[in-house]
């Protein structure tokens, strides 16, 4: 009878282990990108959902247009005018062709966000990246051990680096100096971001340690409630962007004294299709 009541225990031990990791891993949750994102973010661009905004925009007469022969050959020269540009930096054409290959698996949220933007020694900002490929996750694991491996090959002075923050296993390439591209899988996102701050950050406030966050910012929850249908979403922050741009922009002799009379620029700004 004790035998029984033991493996009984250790069985339902089992089971309450794995609902537990099913319910609080942060590898298995589901995010919005907003969630993952700070306040005062600068810049947001969203698509809610890629396979959607995919099938209305080949409905419109503009994706109509652009699907024309015509129009793809068009675009051919500046294209090519762009690889070839590119290709001067094999770094940036590395991270671009494949990020791109991936981006084309996304099914689900896909989004861009400035962060942070600095002055000082340079003009710099904090950019993140992400997208959910859904169904084609397994797809896209692989579509990323292949852009590690390729980084690792073709440029071995510059290696991949695995790092873990807040158990979060993540990898950070530093193709220049003073320059971190690091790739995370979270959730339900694969996530880039130029800076290993900013996906930290995000890290954060997945693990529910930061309550700042661009859900709860009132301006942009009300511009999301009021575009809950839109294929994709746009919101600038222009005031942050401006109190950080401030001094440089003293040092223009044009607006030195002056920068006070931009502040009508400043207001909240959203866009929506």
């Amino acid at each position: 009878m004790i035998k029984k009541y033991g493996i009984l225990a250790i069985g339902l031990l089992v089971v309450a282990c794995v609902v537990a990791w099913f319910c609080f891993a942060p590898s298995r949750r589901h995010y919005r990108a907003d969630e993952l994102l700070p306040a005062e973010t600068l810049l947001f661009l969203d698509i809610p959902n890629t396979t959607a905004c995919r099938q209305h925009f080949a409905a419109t007469a503009l994706g109509k247009i652009w699907a024309e022969p015509e129009v793809q050959a068009f675009l051919e020269r500046p294209l090519a005018a762009i690889r070839r540009a590119s290709a001067q930096k094999p770094e940036a054409r590395v991270i671009g062709q494949n990020v791109l290959k991936m981006l084309a698996t996304a099914q689900g949220e896909a989004f861009l966000a400035c962060t942070d933007v600095s002055i000082s020694p340079g003009l710099d900002g904090a950019v993140i990246a992400g997208f959910d490929p859904g169904e084609n996750r397994k797809g896209t694991e692989r579509a990323l051990a292949r852009l590690i491996r390729q980084c690792r090959i073709e440029f071995p002075d510059t290696p991949v680096e695995e790092r873990k923050f807040e158990s979060v296993t993540y990898q950070v390439w530093s193709p220049a100096k003073k320059v971190k591209i690091a790739f995370a899988r979270l959730g339900n996102f694969f996530l880039f971001s130029r800076g290993e701050e900013a996906l930290q950050q995000v890290i954060l406030r997945a693990r529910d340690k930061s309550k700042d966050r661009l859900a709860d910012a009132p301006a942009f929850a009300a511009h999301r409630a009021q575009n809950s249908g839109a294929d994709s979403l746009i919101f600038l922050n222009p005031e942050p962007v401006f109190e950080r741009l401030k001094p440089l922009l003293e040092l223009q002799p044009a607006l030195r004294g002056q920068t006070d009379s931009l502040l009508p620029f400043q207001s909240l700004f959203g866009a929506a299709a």
